[in-house]
Parts: C-alpha cells; structure tokens; sequence
C-alpha cells in the first residue's frame, strides 16, 4: 500500500484499474538511509522521474 504515499490521487485511481492500460505503479526502489526509503517515481509520458522519500514512522535504533 505504499503506493498511497507516493502517488497522487488520480494516479492511484489509474494504478487500482484491472484494464490492461495500466499494468503497474512503475515505483522503483534506490535506496535506503536508515528509516528513511528513496523510490523513483518512472513517468510513462516521456518526462524526467519523481525522486520521493518516505520516512518509516518509528525510532531509528
């Protein structure tokens, strides 16, 4: 369900679709800063990707 951080309203409307259209999130992983996860965002319109971050809640033991 993280694609509910990451992607905006209408793109997750477009990602829950059982069409054909849309076969995926296109959200890809790169790395990892303790709790703090980097995923590229892969734009199917040509145009540069989003770079996001999503920080898990908690401590950072």
């Amino acid at each position: 369900m993280l694609y509910k951080q990451l992607l905006s309203a209408e793109r997750q409307r477009e990602v829950e679709q059982t069409d054909s259209m849309f076969p995926g999130d296109y959200i890809y992983f790169t790395g990892r800063t303790d709790n703090v996860f980097t995923f590229n965002l892969h734009r199917m319109d040509g145009s540069p990707d989003i770079i996001k971050t999503y920080t898990w809640p908690g401590s950072q033991n």
